[in-house]
C-alpha cells in the first residue's frame, strides 16, 4: 500500500550551489572558448569553440540558460496550483508569471527576440547603445509588466520582494545594460571581435546569475508558504 503522505524533500542551498558551479564552469570553458578563437586562431578547435562560446548560439550556454527559464516557470506553476487550491486571487497573477518564463525560456533557446532588431532598426533609425534596436520594445513591455505586477509583489513576504527585486536587478543587469554596451560595440567594430565576445560573456553570466537568484526566492517560497504539494525545499 502507498503512503498516504509522500513528501519530496530537496535541499535549496545544494541546488543553488549547483546552478552556480554549472555557471562558473560554463563561464571558464565560454573564456577558453574566446581564447581560443581570438587568440588562437581555431573557429572550431574539434567542436569546442561551438559549443561553449556565449557569442553564439545554440549552444550548451544557451539551452542552461533556456533550462533555468523553464525550471523557473514549473515553480511558478507549481506556486500557481497551490493558489488555485486555496482560492488566491494572485493565481492569475501567478500563473501569468509562469507564462512568461515559458516564453523566456523558449526565446533563448531560439533568439526570436533577434528577429526585431532589424525591422525595429530600420523604423526607429536607431544607432549606439540602441544598435540592437530589439531593446526598444523590450524596455517597453517591461514598463508595462511591471506597472501591472507592482502591486502584487508588494503583496508578497519581504524577503521573497526583496529576492525578486534583486534577481530582476542582476539580470536586467545583463539583457539590458550589458546589451547597450555590446551594440554600441557591435556598431563600432562588429560582433566578431573579442571585446564584443567578452562583453556578451558578461552579459550571459549576469543573466544566469539573475534567473538562479529567482529560482532559490522561488524555492525558498515554496518551502514556506506553500504546504498543498507534498514537495520540501528545505534551507
Amino acid at each position: 500500500m502507498a503512503p498516504e503522505n509522500l513528501v519530496l524533500s530537496l535541499k535549496v542551498d545544494r541546488i543553488v550551489k549547483s546552478l552556480f558551479v554549472t555557471i562558473l564552469v560554463l563561464s571558464m570553458a565560454s573564456l577558453t572558448a574566446l581564447g581560443l578563437r581570438f587568440y588562437g586562431g581555431y573557429e572550431y578547435a574539434y567542436g569546442f569553440v561551438p559549443l561553449f562560446a556565449v557569442d553564439m548560439e545554440g549552444n550548451i550556454p544557451t539551452y542552461f540558460s533556456s533550462l533555468l527559464h523553464l525550471s523557473s516557470a514549473l515553480l511558478i506553476s507549481l506556486i500557481a496550483f497551490d493558489a488555485r487550491q486555496k482560492g488566491s486571487a494572485d493565481r492569475v497573477k501567478w500563473t501569468g508569471m509562469a507564462a512568461i518564463f515559458l516564453f523566456l525560456s523558449m526565446d533563448e533557446a531560439s533568439s526570436m527576440h533577434e528577429l526585431l532588431t532589424y525591422p525595429m532598426r530600420e523604423l526607429l533609425g536607431t544607432s549606439g547603445i540602441l544598435y540592437f534596436a530589439w531593446v526598444v520594445p523590450a524596455m517597453i513591455i517591461l514598463i508595462i509588466l511591471a506597472g501591472i505586477y507592482w502591486p502584487f509583489l508588494r503583496r508578497l513576504p519581504k524577503e521573497t520582494f526583496r529576492g525578486f527585486l534583486l534577481a530582476a536587478f542582476v539580470f536586467l543587469s545583463g539583457a539590458i545594460l550589458m546589451e547597450f554596451v555590446g551594440g554600441w560595440l557591435a556598431e563600432q567594430q562588429g560582433v566578431d571581435h573579442l571585446e564584443f565576445g567578452m562583453a556578451t560573456e558578461v552579459e550571459e553570466v549576469l543573466e544566469m546569475t539573475g534567473v538562479v537568484i529567482f529560482i532559490r526566492t522561488l524555492l525558498i517560497y515554496l518551502n514556506k508558504h506553500v504546504d498543498s504539494l507534498g514537495i520540501s525545499f528545505e534551507r
